[in-house]
């Protein structure tokens, strides 16, 4: 019963979930934060860095609707239209999040 409501729950919020992860990801780009991560440890780890805290990201998403009040509102209302950033789309392609990866190991 409660793994049925668990699935039920991010069948229904992944969207907004994932709406503000991709509204974020432009402004940690350009955060001092991901450029140190990004010389120091290489882009693996910046993007595992990331997804990993959600403060961080939290943080940048605050920043971007500073910069911008009516992302705001399509975040609420039209989760659908916040683009998928490119660098996704390469990262999967690349097999980081594959079987292949190597982290299992």
């Amino acid at each position: 019963m409660c793994l049925s409501f668990i699935n039920v729950y991010v069948f229904f919020a992944a969207p907004w979930m994932r709406a503000q992860f991709y509204a974020a990801w432009p402004r940690y780009q350009q955060d001092s934060v991901y450029r140190q991560r990004l010389t120091i440890m290489g882009f693996t780890y910046a993007f595992d860095a990331f997804l990993a805290c959600k403060a961080s990201r939290e943080y940048v998403l605050r920043l971007r609707l500073a910069d911008e009040p009516a992302l705001k509102w399509r975040l609420r209302f039209l989760p659908w239209s916040i683009p998928i950033p490119d660098i996704f789309e390469t990262v999967v392609r690349s097999g980081m999040f594959g079987e292949s990866s190597g982290r299992d190991a």
